[in-house]
């Protein structure tokens, strides 16, 4: 069994399309929000093609995070297993097919204890379930609040929704032309790059 130690950090997209409509957001769901465990818990998903996906997650001491590890079978690398080790709780385990390849990613949503609700996306692409290849997440932080970029005047309180091609994540901001806090959206799309499987922000939309 080959074993990976993967450590995922949110970055920022500097530079992209302005904002849009949020046209559609109806076609968004969420999967089953999952509640905190107090002891070991496996989840096993099963693609469209038949392949599956065990998510295997341990508490902790420390309620605000817990051990995940990723595990794979009937991939043609067969029984893979990744260790994210200590991360924010888990709140939604899905399957999507975000680029319509045919083969269905695995996502896993976080989201951090206190106020601030933070929340960023684990995600793991198939590679037409010839082997598993991380996907790199350009998800907001308090840290990426670039003036004009996507993450401007964020203050947390993520939800994120999929729909078929496309994640949304709707946060709380704090932007110059609104007197209170609004709600913005970030839409993004999962793009294939020489060596990178990227979910980047598309556009966004402030204050609907």
């Amino acid at each position: 069994m080959n074993r990976f130690v993967i450590g995922l950090a949110s970055a920022v997209l500097l530079a992209c399309s302005g904002s849009s409509s949020s046209e559609g957001d109806d076609a968004f769901d969420s999967a089953e929000y999952l509640l905190p465990i107090s002891s070991p818990v496996t989840q096993e998903l099963v693609t469209a093609t038949g392949k599956k996906w065990l998510v295997h997650q341990t508490p902790l001491t420390d309620p605000a995070y817990v051990g995940v590890s990723v595990e794979t079978k009937g991939f043609a690398r067969d029984q893979q297993a990744l260790d994210l080790g200590e991360i924010d709780p888990v709140i939604q385990v899905r399957l999507a097919d975000l680029d319509k390849d045919g083969f269905e990613e695995l996502y896993l949503v976080t989201q951090s204890k206190g106020r601030e609700s933070y929340g960023t996306v684990y995600g793991f692409y198939s590679d037409a379930d010839k082997d598993v290849l991380l996907i790199s997440f350009e998800g907001a932080s308090p840290y990426t609040t670039k003036e004009g970029g996507p993450f401007e005047g964020y203050q947390g309180g993520d939800v994120f929704l999929f729909n078929e091609n496309q994640l949304m994540d709707s946060f709380d901001a704090q932007l110059p032309q609104f007197a209170s806090p609004v709600k913005k959206k970030v839409y993004y799309k999962l793009v294939k790059e020489e060596g990178a499987i990227v979910l980047r922000p598309d556009r966004w939309v402030a204050g609907e």
